[in-house]
């Protein structure tokens, strides 16, 4: 039982970073076809956040079935922890861990129980 959950964490979290990456891409062909200003940049990159630690949530709400959002807060904080690790590898000085730190973390958490909420 519990390495099945284990499985279907490590499932939910891959369906965030695959979301993120879909949506990543998305927003970045909108960027290029149009004149997008910084604050737009902003509330995208926010929005993109909140829906991938949704759809994970909204995954292991699903799969497991009881105490969802409390599932959904556990792959919202292990997705924000492996952004964390990728952003110091591959930002250097540049990373998340130097920016608006708490409204990341009340971005990820956040989302990941709510999407385990609605599941």
């Amino acid at each position: 039982m519990f390495n099945q959950k284990v499985g279907h964490i490590i499932k939910a979290v891959l369906v965030s970073f695959f979301a993120t990456t879909i949506l990543i891409a998305l927003f970045a062909f909108i960027m290029f076809k149009f004149n997008v200003s910084e604050n737009v940049i902003a509330l995208g990159v926010t929005v993109i956040y909140v829906l991938s630690c949704g759809l994970g949530g909204f995954y292991i709400g699903k799969v497991i079935g009881e105490r969802k959002f409390m599932w959904g807060l556990l792959v919202g904080a292990i997705y924000l922890v492996v952004l964390f690790m990728v952003s110091a590898i591959v930002g250097g000085d540049k990373s998340l861990l130097s920016e608006n730190v708490l409204s990341l973390v009340l971005l990820c958490l956040g989302g990941g129980t709510l999407g385990g909420m609605l599941a």
